[in-house]
């Protein structure tokens, strides 16, 4: 018992019943479409703070790198102050040695600082990069959704019409 054309439509006593399994599944694919919209908005979000704590992380370093400068020339300064105190010539022979070896020490040691800092960044980036794809993803997840809505719930209000 199927309806052979469009005048047949209103009286055929599936129509309603065709319809609001065509709305309900309109409704479930609405409400699906906004979960996957504020899967989207959230990702986005946290890309945007992972970014901010990328860029906060590489300051930071900067930061502590040139406190630790800081701290090291005035470390330096008083190591050569004593050491020529002692009327030894730190321009020359072991002094010169020991001061330098000190001084590769806190330019290492300040590297690392900052590589330490750039590693951190990057790991917020990547962070960041995960959370983009995770957003695109959601999208087209939405956009699928609304497709596959429209599809199946347009065919399965004909299958209705029709198999009865």
């Amino acid at each position: 018992m199927g309806f052979k054309d469009i005048e047949t439509l209103p009286r055929n006593p599936y129509l309603v019943p065709a319809t609001i399994g065509a709305m309900g599944n309109f409704a479930n694919t609405t409400t699906q479409t906004a979960q996957y919209r504020g899967d989207e908005s959230t990702a986005e979000t946290n890309a945007v703070l992972s970014r901010m704590s990328a860029e906060e992380a590489r300051k930071q370093g900067e930061r502590e790198s040139e406190v630790y400068g800081n701290a090291f020339r005035s470390a330096y300064g008083q190591k050569a102050a004593n050491i020529a105190g002692g009327g030894v010539d730190i321009t020359k022979g072991s002094a010169f040695s020991s001061l330098m070896d000190f001084s590769k020490g806190g330019a290492l040691d300040m590297a690392t600082i900052r590589n330490n800092a750039a590693n951190r960044a990057l790991g917020f980036n990547q962070e960041a990069d995960l959370y983009e794809l995770q957003a695109k993803m959601a999208k087209q997840k939405a956009a699928a959704a609304v497709g596959s809505g429209l599809l199946t719930g347009g065919l399965q209000f004909l299958n209705t019409l029709q198999s009865k």
